[in-house]
């Protein structure tokens, strides 16, 4: 391929000349007419924040959630007295049973919020 006036490869007689190269690995079709309107979703996530800032924000949210959870997590293996007046406050109960099912259960939700990354959270564009 030959380069035109702006740097771009083009093809030579002997090639395909369907397309043109604008960076390497990248494609446009120099076809007349043949244009593809892309849409971008540019809609804030939150309309007081850029989506930078508000994907930033959660996560050091979600980190303050996953050290709770951690704490929970230990607090739950333990179940001494404060645990159990802790757990009958929230759920009415502080038996065997809810200890169980709450270091089941702990361990997938801290597992999950470990999970959640920035580009998780768009609505729209990735580093606005």
């Amino acid at each position: 391929m030959n380069k035109n006036e702006y740097g771009f490869r083009v093809p030579t007689e002997v090639e395909d000349d369907d397309g043109v190269v604008v960076h390497p690995g990248s494609w446009t079709n120099a076809n007349p007419n043949s244009l593809v309107e892309v849409v971008i979703n540019t809609t804030l996530i939150c309309p007081n924040m850029s989506n930078k800032v508000f994907r930033k924000e959660v996560m050091r949210a979600r980190d303050v959630g996953v050290s709770l959870v951690k704490q929970r997590i230990k607090a739950v293996a333990l179940w001494e007295e404060k645990e159990q007046e802790r757990a009958q406050t929230y759920f009415g109960r502080s038996d065997i049973a809810l200890r169980n099912y709450l270091g089941e259960r702990l361990p997938r939700l801290l597992k999950a919020m470990q999970e959640l990354e920035p580009e998780n959270h768009s609505v729209g564009q990735q580093n606005r």
